[in-house]
């Protein structure tokens, strides 16, 4: 049987015994934990993420956050990207940086 509970205020997490743990994100966007050789798995709703607890550890389980995601992307030219490469070409010494 499978449990939705909210993971965020955006993203849902399902779990079924066979397939594993499932993060749903707000546009269809997924992704899969296995936990094959967990007898029980329990996921308990946070305020941000979700705790997954099994018989061997426990572990958070949260959406990137949006102004993560912009930062890191591939050719972000959002001002925080810009400042990262900055301090990236700086702390490298390349000349690039003065």
């Amino acid at each position: 049987s499978a449990r939705s509970p909210w993971c965020g205020e955006d993203s849902v997490v399902l779990h079924w015994k066979k397939i594993g743990v499932l993060m749903v994100g707000p546009y269809g966007d997924w992704l899969r934990f296995p936990y094959e050789n967990s007898e029980n798995l329990y996921i308990v709703p946070e305020i941000d993420c979700c705790r997954i607890v099994t018989d061997h550890c426990v572990e958070i389980l949260q959406r990137v956050p949006p102004a993560t995601a912009q930062l890191l992307r591939i050719g972000s030219i959002e001002p925080s990207a810009m400042l990262l490469d900055a301090s990236d070409a700086f702390e490298s010494g390349s000349p690039a940086s003065d």
